[in-house]
């Protein structure tokens, strides 16, 4: 990227992790326990990672709902400090509701909510995760430093475990 003129701050791709699997082992998502019915509440969690300094922030979301991405993509560009020029998201119904190689539509209320911090939308092309390679690296390492160190741990809300991802993270990079 630094080759083809990409400046500090320019882009941010972003993406949901969910489960994988790594060597033939499958890994939980993130989870916590409700406090008054004690079962567990799996999470999704929102990774944004800069293409030029590649400085990773996460957050874990009760969900994929338009809500609480948007909830998720404020609080990560507050504790980044600023938005850049352009968001690259994965092309998540959250975010793009039609794509397109060449056209996508994104939904109203992400467009609206990008357009407030002054971000241009550019959705990845379908199938190709080489369009946003370094946050699909990023949430690599986070299953393999995060929350393989996570995985033992109990949270009882979801502050509590995005305190412990926050801590995790920057412990591990």
């Amino acid at each position: 990227n630094r080759a083809v003129g990409t400046c500090a701050a320019d882009r941010l791709k972003a993406d949901v992790a969910q489960r994988i699997c790594l060597c033939a082992v499958p890994l939980k998502r993130l989870h916590y326990v409700d406090r008054f019915t004690g079962q567990r509440v799996a999470c999704e969690v929102l990774v944004l990672t800069f293409g030029y300094s590649n400085m990773t922030f996460a957050r874990a979301l009760p969900s994929q709902k338009l809500d609480d991405v948007l909830t998720g993509l404020a609080a990560l560009l507050h504790e980044a400090g600023g938005a850049p020029a352009v968001l690259v998201p994965d092309n998540m119904k959250t975010a793009v509701s039609k794509p397109d190689r060449y056209e996508p539509v994104v939904q109203p209320a992400f467009l609206a909510c990008c357009t407030h911090y002054n971000m241009v939308v550019l959705p990845a092309r379908v199938g190709k995760p080489q369009d946003k390679a370094k946050v699909e690296r990023h949430v690599r390492f986070l299953y393999e430093q995060v929350y393989a160190r996570m995985r033992n741990d109990t949270f009882y809300g979801l502050e509590e475990l995005n305190a412990a991802l926050r801590s995790h993270l920057d412990r591990a990079m």
